[in-house]
């Protein structure tokens, strides 16, 4: 069975992947008439975050390795995508509207960062929810950092005359990042809330 899984694990993961990006794009679709765009983004992010979720799921060992290793896929994938619509003449990649060039490259990334550090402590044996949030501060560290890498690029091409595009989608994925660092603060908060409350009635009924 050990090796049984070993063996499974890329070619599990290629089928998450498929059938993600297809989940993706129709959960997308079903928010409104959103568009193609908002359909292509969901598909983009679903994707990798089904096929590095089945990754950890099936490694039998070295769950974090195997989630970074995959991860580090998706992000050469990612990078793939973003040289050859850019300076390639290969005609699937060049016939890219400028929003898919930049939205389905960062939609990736981030499907691969948010299935790892969300996925692991649900598949680690003995995990506490401690270990989740603490997985999440750190998950929204490095969507921040993501974000703002990809700001400094955006501006630099914002700058010298392209589009703000890019620019505009690192602004959102610092946002993402901010958000996703407070959800465990949130979440204290809102238990601190719900406590003192509960004390309060017992304490004058």
């Amino acid at each position: 069975m050990y090796i049984l899984r070993w063996l499974m694990l890329l070619p599990c993961a290629i089928v998450a992947l498929m059938i993600g990006s297809v989940a993706g794009s129709m959960i997308a679709s079903l928010f409104g008439l959103l568009g193609q765009d908002v359909a292509d983004a969901g598909s983009a992010f679903a994707g990798p975050l089904a096929f590095v979720f089945m990754c950890c799921l099936l490694a039998p060992a070295r769950r974090r390795t195997v989630g970074v290793a995959a991860v580090s896929f998706i992000g050469i994938l990612a990078l793939g995508t973003v040289i050859l619509s850019n300076f390639s003449a290969i005609e699937e990649f060049a016939r890219l509207s400028t929003r898919e060039r930049v939205v389905t490259p960062v939609a990736q990334v981030l499907g691969a960062l948010y299935a790892m550090f969300i996925g692991l402590p649900f598949l680690t044996t003995g995990a506490l929810l401690e270990d989740l949030w603490l997985e999440i501060r750190t998950l929204g560290l490095l969507v921040f950092i993501f974000g703002a890498l990809l700001a400094v690029v955006g501006l630099v091409f914002g700058v010298v005359g392209y589009e703000w595009l890019g620019f505009k989608v690192a602004l959102g994925v610092v946002s993402l990042g901010v958000t996703t660092w407070l959800l465990p603060i949130f979440y204290v908060t809102i238990r601190a809330n719900s406590l003192e409350n509960r004390l309060r009635d017992v304490i004058d009924p």
